[in-house]
């Protein structure tokens, strides 16, 4: 599985690399708009999990999913509802609320995406 965190948690990222790492995982960090659209021109991507904490990071989402639909997208979210209406409104894959734990994050891939 390829998986792409984009604007990750810097307190995060280091767990998260780890964490897929151990799971035989590909998995890339990108911070920006300019760096998701190259790794996603330029990799093929199972996944990915996209910290949304901002009505621009829902555009960015929007963008995934209308340009690149094999990719499946999990939403990260804070706990404000409205980041939850919007995410459901986009049409995203799935969305997890934050803070999560390692183990609903595998819980959430599992059983939503037939990935091996």
């Amino acid at each position: 599985m390829r998986i792409l965190l984009a604007k990750p948690k810097p307190l995060e990222e280091a767990e998260l690399l780890e964490y897929f790492s151990s799971m035989n995982c590909y998995a890339k960090t990108v911070n920006n708009r300019s760096e998701l659209c190259n790794v996603l021109d330029s990799q093929e991507i199972d996944i990915v999990l996209f910290n949304a904490s901002t009505v621009d990071d829902f555009a960015q989402i929007r963008y995934i999913n209308d340009n690149y639909p094999t990719v499946k997208v999990i939403v990260s979210l804070e706990t404000s509802l409205g980041n939850a209406v919007e995410n459901v409104r986009n049409g995203s894959y799935q969305a997890i609320r934050r803070p999560f734990h390692l183990n609903d994050l595998d819980a959430c891939i599992t059983s939503n995406f037939a990935i091996e």
